[in-house]
């Protein structure tokens, strides 16, 4: 297993007890680039960068560094790289996990099984959420919603079963 350009650091912060509210994973070389050139999170502290090189096999990528994170895949390569990339990060478990889209905004993805093997991938609440300053609103509130729905791939386990209690008591609702 290999880490991803950037991960490291990220480990590191993550050791040093900050999580950040957003991990921003670009596919492709030229990714970073165009991705800062839009100006997506520009200057946002609380963001992480993750960048997946064109030439990286990604059957070897550690993701560990994913588990409970909210990440922001904006691919910018091939739709065959991009799915499978996508698929092994559902498999480490994020938080909750969306995709750039056209326009300049983000779809929330979820995954299930497909009957022909594998994972499928559709749009979940929300749907093309503009990347402007009220995009952490709702990255933090579709977290909130993960928590309580139990989604998979993380909050259906049941090491979150006190936390969704909590959850559920803070908001007047019955568990």
């Amino acid at each position: 297993m290999r880490l991803l350009p950037y991960s490291k650091q990220l480990v590191a912060r993550r050791a040093a007890g900050e999580r950040p509210w957003l991990v921003v994973v670009t596919i492709g070389n030229e990714a970073d680039r165009k991705l800062m050139r839009m100006g997506a999170f520009d200057g946002d502290t609380g963001i992480a960068r993750i960048w997946v090189p064109d030439d990286f096999n990604i059957a070897e990528a550690d993701l560990s560094w994913v588990i409970g994170l909210d990440v922001f895949v904006a691919p910018f390569c091939d739709a065959a790289r991009a799915t499978e990339f996508i698929a092994t990060l559902w498999r480490a478990r994020p938080a909750t996990l969306w995709q750039l889209d056209a326009g300049f905004t983000a779809t929330r993805l979820y995954a299930w099984r497909s009957a022909r093997g594998g994972c499928e991938f559709s749009s979940h609440f929300p749907a093309r959420a503009k990347l402007d300053k009220g995009f952490r609103a709702r990255v933090e509130s579709a977290r909130d919603i993960a928590l309580i729905a139990h989604d998979a791939p993380l909050f259906n386990s049941a090491a979150f079963d006190a936390a969704r209690a909590s959850r559920m008591r803070e908001l007047g609702v019955a568990a």
